[in-house]
């Protein structure tokens, strides 16, 4: 019998989630295990290093859905993908892009999404389109994110 496998962001581990799912085969990434060894919570842990193409196809989401996700989450997702395991978090970007994906999400503490949401930043000021974020380079308003229509 396989062990069911489970990919864990460090939200999980600091909610003490792992400890429900001891049965199963924790994973997650580098960047996540040193982000939990710096709050010194760490727990038994399989650390993997996604594939790079695999993180470029989530990173092309995130960019298509213009969502804020750092890249400990493009990793973790990327891993969902490589395990076709689903992802364990509270972070509404990632749980956005794993829909996206079609990778199943487990919240921890939080409902989680209910839909996928695209987004656009605009300048706060002249209300035209802007990059991700900053000051706008025509009036000088402050860059702002909303649900793309």
């Amino acid at each position: 019998m396989t062990q069911k496998i489970l990919i864990i962001d460090a939200s999980a581990v600091i909610n003490d989630f792992s400890t429900k799912y001891s049965d199963y085969r924790l994973v997650t990434t580098t960047k996540v295990v040193k982000e939990l060894k710096s709050r010194g919570a760490i727990e038994d842990l399989e650390e993997r290093i996604p594939k790079p193409d695999l993180i470029k196809f989530v990173s092309d989401i995130d960019k298509d859905l213009s969502d804020k996700t750092s890249e400990a989450d493009k990793e973790l997702l990327a891993l969902a993908l490589e395990f076709r395991a689903p992802v364990v978090t509270d972070d509404y970007g990632i749980q956005n892009i794993a829909t996206k994906l079609g990778v199943e999400f487990i919240p921890v503490l939080e409902e989680g999404i209910t839909k996928v949401i695209e987004w656009e930043y605009y300048c706060s000021g002249c209300r035209r389109k802007a990059g991700k974020s900053g000051v706008c380079k025509v009036c000088g308003g402050r860059i702002k994110r909303r649900e793309r229509k």
